[in-house]
C-alpha cells in the first residue's frame, strides 16, 4: 500500500451508484490523515458539489465492482485502503463496501499513485460555499468576481435557476444589460413563477427605457407575490416613465398599504405627486419618508431592489426645502423675480449665492457676472449642480456653511441670499460672514420672508423654518452690519398693468386697486409684503439700483385667474390606512366626508361622520391631522344605536360616535387627513386616512 502523508489529500473522481434515487452521480475518492483510515468516498451532488472549480484530476474512471451497501443523508464514509471494509464512525452519514476484491484494490491504489497530491488547506469548493462568496461580494460591490463565481457554481448546478436569477442582477449592476437578460430568463425557464426574477427583468427593462416592457414584468411579479410592497413601488416607477402618474400614484399608495413602516412608498409618491405640481402634499409624503428614515436625503439612490425613477433631464427631487426649476406657481415666481433682480447688479462682478440649491439661481446670474460661486451645506445638492451646470466655466459649487463660507477675505463684490436666513438661528454668525468675505464696497441682496403676513396671520407653520424675523428685527439686524440699505417688498399679486410700447420712452408704474365703489390710486408700494427684499453696501452708490420691478408670466391669463378664484367643490375618498386590530378594537369607521362650505376665502371645511369602539381601552377621543399637526381633537360623545345594536354586549357602543366639522384654514389643491383613536391608557391607534381634492366649479 502506497506511504501517505498524514496531511495529504488526494482526490479522485469514479462512477458512483445512489440506492436512493437511481441514479449515477460522480463521487471522489479522498486519502485521509487519520492513521487508521486511508479512504473517503464522497458524492458529489448538489450540495457536496465540486474541488477545484469543477475539474476532476481523473476522468471516466470505472470502479467496477463497488456496491452501496447503505446511504443515509449525504457526505462520506472512512474506509481502510488493505480491506475496503466497512467502517462504522460517528458523524458519518455513509456506509460503503466492496467485494474485497484484491483486483479492484490494485486499480484504486494504481490510480491513486497517478492521482495529483494536494496538502490538507486546499479544501473541496462546494457550490454553497461559491454561492456564499458570491453574494457576498456582490453586496460589496466586487461584481466581476461575483460573476465568476456565479457562473463557476452554474458549472455544477446547471439546473439552479436562483444561481442565473443572482447572475442576471449582478449583470445588471454591472451595467451588462444584454447578458443580464439572457440570464434572467434562463432563471425563468427553469421557474416560470418566480416574482423575484421578473421583478429583476422590470428593473433592467427600466435602465433600457423599455417600459411597456417594465410594467409587463412587474405586473407579473405582483401576480405571483401580490403582497410584496416592493414590486409595487417599481410598478409605479416604470409607470412614472410613460407618464400614467395617476396610475403610478395608486401603486405607491397600495405599497404604503402594505408596509406603511418603509420610507420608500412615500418618497416614491412625493416625487410623483411634484411632478403633478401638488407641492404641498407631495412635501407632506417627502416629510414623512425623512421621518422614517434620516438618511433618505443622501441614500435615496440606494433602493433595496427598488429602483430609481428614470430621468429623460438631469432633476433634482423637490423636497419642499429647495426651490427646483420644474415647480411652478406662486413659488416660481417669487424665487425667479428675485435672481431677475440682480442680473444688473451682478454684471461683470464676483458674486457668491449663499444656500445655492439645485444651482438655478447661481446658473442665471452667471449669464452677467464674471464669475458666481454657489455655497451650499448639502454634499448632494453641490453635487447635482456642478453637474447640471458644468458646462458653465464661470460658476462652480462647494460645500459650505452660512457661518462658515469657504472663501478667502474680500474676494466677492456681490453676495445674494434668498431665502435662507430663516432656515437656521445664527443670523450674527451669517452677517459677520459675509462681511468678511465681501469687498469694502461690496453689496448684499438679502431676502427673507415677513414673519407676521407668512406666518402668523394665516396661522401657517413651514417645518424648514427655524427662526422667520419680523419686520423691525430685519432692520435691526441690517442696520448692525451695513451704513446704507434699501428695503423692499415683495408680493404676488394679480393685476393689469398699462406701459408705453416705445422702448426709447421711460416708463412708471402707477399702482391702482379697486373697493366695491370706485377705482383707487396709491403709491406704487406693497401693503404688507410677504418677502422683505434688501439692498445692503457700507458704500452709498451700490444701493442705487432701482429694484421696482414687475414679474410677468407669459402663459398666465384672465380666465385662469377666474377659474382659480370661483366657487370649487370637494372630493374626498376613505381608504383605510392600518389593519383592524381585533386585540385593540372592536371595530371603528368614517360613515362621511361632506364639504360644507364652496367660498375659497374661508378655506377648506369637512365634516366627519363615524364611530370607533375599543376593547382593551376605552377610545376617549380621536385626533385629526393635517400636515403633520393636531387640528383638532374630538369627544366620542355622539349617539349611535346602529353600533349599539351590534355590539349590544359592549356597554361603550350605546355613545361610540364621532361628528365634527374640521377647519383646514387654507386652499389647497389636495391634502390629506389622517385619523387616529386616543385610548384611555393613553396609547393612540391610526384608524383612517381621508384624501381630498379640491377642484373649482365650472360658473353658470
Amino acid at each position: 500500500m502506497p506511504n501517505y502523508s498524514k496531511n495529504e489529500i488526494i482526490l479522485v473522481r469514479y462512477p458512483f451508484s445512489d440506492l436512493l434515487s437511481s441514479k449515477v452521480r460522480p463521487a471522489v475518492v479522498v486519502s485521509t490523515p487519520h492513521p487508521s483510515q486511508d479512504i473517503l468516498i464522497v458524492p458529489l451532488t448538489s450540495r457536496t458539489a465540486s474541488l477545484l472549480d469543477g475539474e476532476f484530476l481523473l476522468s471516466d474512471w470505472s470502479a467496477a465492482g463497488l456496491n452501496v451497501a447503505t446511504l443515509h443523508e449525504s457526505c462520506c464514509q472512512c474506509y481502510t485502503l488493505d480491506s475496503f471494509s466497512p467502517i462504522a464512525t460517528r458523524n458519518r452519514d455513509m456506509i460503503i463496501c466492496s467485494n474485497r476484491n484484491k483486483k479492484l484494490d490494485q486499480q484504486i491504489i494504481m490510480k491513486l499513485k497517478l492521482g495529483k497530491t494536494y496538502t490538507q488547506k486546499d479544501r473541496l469548493i462546494l457550490p454553497e460555499d461559491l454561492i456564499r462568496k458570491a453574494n457576498q461580494q456582490k453586496r460589496e460591490g466586487k461584481l466581476n468576481e461575483a460573476i465568476t463565481k456565479y457562473r463557476r457554481a452554474i458549472k455544477l448546478s446547471p439546473n439552479s435557476f436562483i444561481l442565473y436569477q443572482n447572475l442576471g442582477d449582478t449583470l445588471a449592476q454591472k451595467g451588462l444589460l444584454e447578458e443580464a437578460v439572457l440570464e434572467l430568463k434562463k432563471a425563468l425557464e427553469l421557474n416560470p413563477r418566480s416574482a423575484l426574477s421578473h421583478s429583476y427583468l422590470g428593473e433592467v427593462a427600466i435602465k433600457q427605457k423599455l417600459f411597456d416592457e417594465a410594467i409587463f414584468y412587474f405586473d407579473r411579479a405582483i401576480e405571483i407575490q401580490p403582497k410584496s410592497h416592493k414590486y409595487y413601488n417599481s410598478l409605479g416607477l416604470a409607470l412614472i416613465g410613460k407618464e400614467k402618474y395617476d396610475l403610478a400614484v395608486n401603486c405607491f399608495q397600495k405599497a404604503i398599504e402594505l408596509k406603511p413602516d418603509s420610507c420608500w412608498g412615500y418618497y416614491n409618491l412625493s416625487q410623483v405627486l411634484s411632478k403633478q405640481d401638488k407641492l404641498s402634499l407631495a412635501s407632506s409624503y417627502y416629510q414623512k419618508a425623512i421621518r422614517l428614515n434620516p438618511q433618505l436625503s443622501n441614500d435615496s439612490k440606494k433602493s433595496n431592489n427598488i429602483v430609481s425613477p428614470p430621468k429623460d433631464s438631469l432633476e433634482m427631487a423637490f423636497t419642499g426645502e429647495r426651490y427646483i426649476p420644474r415647480v411652478k406657481g406662486q413659488i416660481r415666481y417669487e424665487h425667479l423675480h428675485r435672481y431677475g433682480l440682480c442680473l444688473e447688479i451682478v454684471r461683470g462682478k464676483s458674486v457668491l449665492d449663499i444656500a445655492s440649491g439645485e444651482g438655478y439661481g447661481s446658473a442665471i446670474l452667471s449669464k452677467t457676472a464674471s464669475s458666481v460661486v454657489g455655497v451650499d451645506i448639502d454634499i448632494e445638492s453641490v453635487k447635482f449642480a456642478g453637474d447640471k451646470y458644468q458646462d458653465k466655466s464661470n460658476l462652480k459649487f462647494m460645500v459650505g456653511q452660512c457661518n462658515s463660507i469657504p472663501l478667502p477675505n474680500e474676494s466677492i463684490d456681490v453676495v445674494v441670499s434668498f431665502e435662507t436666513i430663516e432656515h437656521h438661528d445664527q443670523h450674527e454668525e451669517m452677517m459677520q460672514e459675509i462681511q468678511r468675505v465681501l469687498k469694502k464696497d461690496g453689496i448684499l441682496v438679502i431676502s427673507s420672508p415677513n414673519r407676521l403676513v407668512y406666518s402668523d396671520l394665516p396661522n401657517y407653520h413651514n417645518p424648514f423654518h427655524v427662526k422667520e424675523l419680523y419686520h423691525q428685527e430685519f432692520v435691526d439686524l441690517l442696520n448692525k452690519y451695513f451704513l446704507y440699505f434699501t428695503l423692499y417688498g415683495q408680493k404676488i399679486c394679480m393685476g393689469s398693468f398699462v406701459y408705453s410700447l416705445n422702448d426709447n420712452d421711460k416708463y412708471y408704474i402707477t399702482h391702482y386697486t379697486s373697493n366695491d365703489q370706485e377705482v383707487l390710486r396709491k403709491n406704487c408700494s406693497l401693503d404688507d409684503p410677504v418677502y422683505f427684499v434688501a439692498l445692503c453696501s457700507n458704500n452709498f452708490n451700490g444701493i442705487q439700483y432701482a429694484l421696482e420691478s414687475v414679474y410677468l408670466d407669459k402663459n398666465d391669463s384672465l380666465e385662469r385667474a377666474s377659474s382659480e378664484t370661483s366657487s370649487y367643490t370637494i372630493t374626498a375618498t376613505i381608504i383605510s390606512c392600518s389593519q383592524d386590530d381585533p386585540e385593540a378594537l372592536w371595530g371603528f369607521n368614517v360613515d362621511r366626508v361632506q364639504q360644507t362650505n364652496t367660498s375659497n376665502s374661508n378655506g377648506i371645511k369637512l365634516m366627519l361622520l363615524g364611530w370607533v369602539l375599543g376593547k382593551k381601552s376605552k377610545v376617549e377621543a380621536i385626533e385629526i391631522i393635517y400636515n403633520h399637526v393636531v387640528v383638532k381633537q374630538v369627544l366620542i360623545d355622539f349617539p349611535r344605536p346602529d353600533v349599539a345594536q351590534v355590539y349590544s354586549h359592549v356597554p361603550d357602543a350605546e355613545m361610540s360616535g364621532f361628528e365634527t366639522i374640521v377647519d383646514i384654514g387654507e386652499l389647497v389643491e389636495q391634502g390629506e387627513l389622517l385619523i387616529q383613536a386616543v385610548c384611555s391608557n393613553k396609547s393612540c391607534i391610526l384608524l383612517k386616512k381621508v384624501q381630498f381634492q379640491v377642484v373649482a366649479a365650472e360658473k353658470q
